[in-house]
């Protein structure tokens, strides 16, 4: 009787060892060591679902999983069934630092610029100006240094930029598009200038080269503005529409 009970509990206690599930133990390794790390690693179970998740350091980014040479994914979140003892590769490469390269328009409404924007390191960046109507393109400046007289202008990137488009005026007044009755008296004028228009609309005062001056609300009717300084001055009238009407002024104090 003792010797079955012993039979029993042997028999009991194999079946119990061969119902335990295998422990398998997952490691992922980042490549390079220091470029991040990677969360979901240690002890599971067999048929567990393994999830590995890769986080990048700064100036990392993440590439692929690989196991013995073979890519698995290229998701930084990996997912399987677990089956063995196993060893990922986490792999990642290095960003290219970042650099914005902005512009600004001068005077404004004068044209528009295309190719600023985020470029990397060593790329190559392409502006465009183009002009409006009764402008022309001068210059690129950068930090009120000339960088190209071209209207396409190509560098590479090297840190954040900030650069002026800068136009002038170029259609004769007569044949800017008077959108709005205007009239500029006296013109010539010691300083005090007399403005009658039909509409309210905006006024920008810039001189011959383009150089912003100051700017004006005006109401239909009459208006007066002042310029102190002499010189031939550009009146830039913009209506409800934005569309634009120029006058040319001498203020001969």
């Amino acid at each position: 009787m003792k010797k079955n009970l012993l039979i029993t509990l042997s028999i009991l206690m194999n079946l119990s060892a061969i119902a335990q599930p295998a422990t398998f133990n997952v490691n992922a390794l980042s490549n390079p060591a220091n470029a991040g790390y990677v969360t979901g690693i240690g002890l599971y179970q067999s048929g567990d679902t393994v999830t590995l998740t890769a986080v990048s350091n700064i100036g990392y980014k993440f590439r692929n999983w690989t196991h013995v040479g073979i890519i698995l994914d290229t998701n930084s979140t990996i997912s399987f069934p677990i089956t063995a003892d196993m060893t990922l590769n986490a792999n990642f490469i290095e960003t290219a630092q970042e650099f914005t390269i902005s512009t600004s328009v001068f005077p404004e409404n004068a044209g528009t610029t295309a190719g600023q924007g985020i470029y990397e390191e060593g790329d190559t960046v392409n502006l465009l100006a183009l002009h409006n109507t009764g402008f022309t393109f001068n210059n690129w400046t950068i930090n009120g240094i000339i960088a190209s007289y071209d209207s396409e202008y190509s560098f590479i990137a090297e840190a954040d930029v900030h650069i002026f488009a800068n136009f002038s005026f170029s259609t004769p007044v007569d044949e800017a598009d008077n959108s709005i009755t205007i009239n500029v008296f006296p013109n010539p004028s010691p300083g005090r200038v007399n403005l009658l228009i039909d509409n309210e609309c905006q006024l920008k005062v810039f001189n011959t080269t383009g150089n912003y001056i100051q700017s004006y609300n005006l109401m239909a009717g009459l208006n007066e503005i002042e310029l102190l300084h002499p010189g031939v001055y550009m009146l830039q009238f913009i209506d409800s529409k934005g569309k634009i009407s120029i006058k040319r002024l001498v203020i001969t104090i």
